[in-house]
């Protein structure tokens, strides 16, 4: 089970990047001012602060279903927490499956436990967004960002489900 600490924050800080006020890409302090398309990046913005290491995936859960009812998607979670969010299709359109994984590799500290840390990102100059402090970058982080702004789109946008 979660901590109550993190559900708590996991969920103020979806409501606040839902209305910019956090993980905004285009603050000044963002790394990824500039950069289109803004949801994603503001999701992905939101996401590096969310502890999600493998097995501490509580936080990104919950970040991802509050998205979901704040769009009035359905979401199912199996008993090993797989978690399906559906999407109503536009008119006939085929369906589509968007699909990515909600924990990280997470670096490991001297100690060598893994570090639930938020991951800096800094874009550099070349274009490259690079991931302080992990092993894998942000470890599909940008679908998880990706998989979302395409879940806001509006109803009436020609997305399949």
């Amino acid at each position: 089970a979660m901590p109550p600490f993190t559900a708590v924050r996991a969920a103020a800080l979806a409501l606040l990047a839902l209305h910019g006020v956090v993980g905004d890409p285009l603050s000044k302090k963002a790394p990824f001012k500039g950069l289109d398309p803004v949801a994603v990046w503001r999701h992905f913005n939101a996401l590096c602060q969310l502890p999600r290491c493998s097995g501490q995936e509580g936080a990104v859960v919950e970040y991802v279903r509050s998205v979901a009812e704040s769009q009035g998607a359905e979401w199912i979670m199996d008993s090993v927490g797989n978690l399906v969010v559906l999407r109503p299709a536009s008119d006939s359109a085929d369906t589509v499956t968007v699909h990515t994984h909600l924990d990280m590799a997470c670096a490991r500290g001297s100690d060598g436990a893994e570090s639930a840390e938020p991951v800096q990102v800094t874009l550099r100059e070349d274009g490259w967004a690079v991931a302080e402090k992990s092993r894998m970058g942000a470890d599909s982080g940008v679908g998880i960002a990706v998989a979302l702004a395409l879940l806001e789109e509006p109803a009436d946008a020609p997305l399949p489900p």
